[in-house]
């Protein structure tokens, strides 16, 4: 056995090695002549384990993701002839695999699309083919929801089980890339006359990421995670599903659904808090916030999400897998520099607030972060309130309570 750990160690510092040369641009043939014999005994728990320590260098991401992206591609054959794991039917992963499949034939059904619009040159009939394109593109960004239940569900579960999981933080970006990718390329077909050299690249980006993305999920990061987790985390894993809904695949009907860690009831609800201004039951308390006309999370003074209000229509996605984990694992890597800028503020005293607002699927939604001090004035975490201040934007005159 200590003979196969320092097999498996002296792989995994190669790989390591390996990778950074071809990350900082060492000549390939080089590289591969010098490591040849140990990329064809790499297993997918390696490629896992030397993404993370890529990524704890703290090199700039994008530069690194490149440098991935050509280091899966030599790898691609050793770990494709791997065999994974046949998941049970209806099991969270099975789900995310007929999900790929779904994702897998619409991009199929572009590819004619993308050859017929360089070929047409009639105004009308190119017309008609951009219009097709686009609807298949929109179509194809539902595949989001996907993306939503790895990056709130999948992930945070991971990141407790594992130490090694910065490569969750790598996926992430690759997933907001092609977020970007998708609304570039319908606002592009929205124009009168589109860009077809535009269009030919970003569709190519478009084809190459997802089933990258496909790839690194069904031959290397779902078959290492699938033996670490317990038969109820994945039953409440696919609970916490149900809220997000799934791309193009029915949702798993609710009577086949055990409740494990994570149930509705709990016996603080008969507990009575006192408030100062006031008592009140903790299910009362919990009815209160689900109520509020906006979305409520707390991070706690180590930087851990350890609460979020639950109302019926969340502006943004969370599940209860959140619970304990760092708020900058809770965003892409591209962003965690802004949130430890402003947790840094607040920390400091310089910031109790800061406010922020975005457009979002036709509405205004407004972002505030809260800094909660203590009796003392001493840091104890911060607030994010969300909320949908369209129709509030929108207000003029007055209307009275006597007006009903």
């Amino acid at each position: 056995m200590s003979e196969y750990l320092q097999n498996r160690s002296e792989i995994i510092d190669s790989l390591f090695e390996f990778s950074s040369g071809i990350i900082h641009g060492d000549k390939g043939t080089e590289l591969l002549k010098k490591y040849e014999s140990i990329l064809s005994q790499v297993y997918p728990e390696d490629v896992l384990i030397v993404v993370d320590k890529l990524v704890n260098t703290g090199e700039d991401m994008e530069l690194l993701k490149t440098g991935i992206n050509k280091v899966l591609n030599i790898l691609y054959t050793t770990i494709n002839e791997i065999k994974t794991p046949v998941y049970p039917k209806d099991h969270f992963l099975e789900f995310m695999q007929r999900e790929n499949s779904e994702m897998d034939q619409r991009l199929k059904s572009i590819k004619p699309l993308n050859r017929l619009f360089n070929k047409v040159s009639d105004p009308v009939e190119l017309k008609a083919v951009y219009a097709d394109l686009k609807t298949k593109l929109i179509d194809l960004q539902y595949f989001h929801v996907h993306y939503i239940r790895k990056e709130n569900i999948l992930f945070p579960i991971v990141e407790k089980l594992r130490d090694d999981h910065k490569c969750l933080s790598m996926m992430w970006s690759f997933h907001d890339d092609i977020r970007r990718i998708l609304k570039s390329l319908i606002a592009l077909l929205e124009e009168t006359e589109p860009d077809k050299k535009a269009l030919n690249s970003l569709l190519g980006n478009l084809f190459f990421r997802m089933y990258a993305i496909r790839f690194r999920e069904e031959k290397i990061l779902f078959p290492v995670i699938f033996k670490h987790i317990s038969g109820d985390e994945w039953n409440d894993m696919l609970m916490q599903s149900a809220e997000i809904g799934y791309a193009w695949i029915k949702n798993p009907e609710k009577e086949m659904l055990t409740a494990g860690s994570f149930t509705e009831g709990s016996s603080l609800q008969d507990t009575e808090v006192d408030l100062g201004t006031g008592k009140i039951r903790a299910s009362q308390l919990m009815m209160l916030f689900n109520h509020l006309p906006a979305d409520i999370t707390f991070i706690d003074k180590d930087d851990r999400v350890v609460f979020f209000s639950d109302p019926p229509h969340r502006i943004f996605p969370r599940s209860k897998a959140v619970i304990g984990r760092t708020v900058q694992n809770c965003h892409p890597p591209e962003s965690v520099s802004i949130v430890n800028k402003l947790l840094d503020a607040f920390r400091a005293g310089q910031k109790n607030k800061e406010s922020f607002w975005i457009n979002m699927r036709g509405k205004l939604i407004l972002i505030e972060y809260y800094a909660l001090r203590d009796t003392e004035g001493s840091y104890a975490g911060t607030m994010e309130v969300s909320q949908d201040v369209t129709t509030i934007k929108n207000l003029s005159g007055e209307k009275r309570l006597l007006d009903m």
